[in-house]
């Protein structure tokens, strides 16, 4: 019987060894589990503060996008405007010229006919 009380108390006390054994091991986990978790947590609001500041910008990126748009409205108008005031100078120019070269030969012919030979090769030679 006292063999059997030993045996028994040395199997008892290979199984606490066991146990002990088993929450140390358990334990260590349990804390790499804890530290993993801390560095996820970690990680988790840094990418929560960039998330945040990407949005931010993404708005003064809209906000921008906006105003250049509304610019690039206005230049692409105002451009056609002054295309189309470039185009009427043309003309009137051209106009101008037209008229300018008519009277030239208008005065040329008055100025024949009106002056002597000798003023009208003083006015060529001026010219």
């Amino acid at each position: 019987m006292l063999d059997d009380v030993r045996l028994l108390a040395n199997g008892l006390l290979q199984l606490g060894q066991s146990l002990r054994e088993f929450v140390h091991k358990t334990k260590s986990q349990i804390n790499d589990i804890f530290q993993k978790l801390n560095i996820f947590d970690r990680s988790f609001y840094q990418l929560s503060v960039v998330t945040s500041e990407i949005k931010e910008e993404e708005e003064k990126l809209k906000e921008t996008t906006t105003f250049l748009k509304a610019n690039n409205e206005e230049i692409k108008n105002l451009s056609l405007e002054i295309n189309t005031k470039i185009n009427n100078i043309l003309q009137e120019r051209s106009q101008l010229h037209s008229k300018v070269g008519g009277l030239e030969e208008k005065l040329k012919g008055l100025s024949q006919s009106m002056m002597p030979l000798e003023q009208i090769q003083e006015i060529t030679a001026l010219k």
